[in-house]
């Protein structure tokens, strides 16, 4: 899955203590959204979304604790 606003794949990221997570515009959080409910992959979206420069907001989905990142980043790196 290409992120809109970069024009980069989506990555999961994992840093430090932080558990399994993405970033990307809300224009593509319901895309996720059915891809991950599709899987049955637990997952919470952040309540806060982030606008820097006018730019469209970006919210962060928080993958559960079991799910294993390798396994969501394959799944993202299948849509086009």
């Amino acid at each position: 899955m290409i992120d809109r606003m970069t024009n980069k794949p989506v990555k999961v990221l994992t840093y430090g203590i932080a558990g399994p997570y993405m970033t990307l515009p809300v224009s593509q959080l319901d895309d996720v959204k059915k891809l991950l409910g599709q899987r049955g992959l637990p997952y919470s979206v952040d309540r806060y979304t982030i606008s820097l420069n006018g730019r469209e907001e970006v919210v962060v989905v928080n993958l559960g604790s079991g799910v294993n990142p390798g396994e969501v980043q394959q799944l993202l790196d299948t849509v086009p």
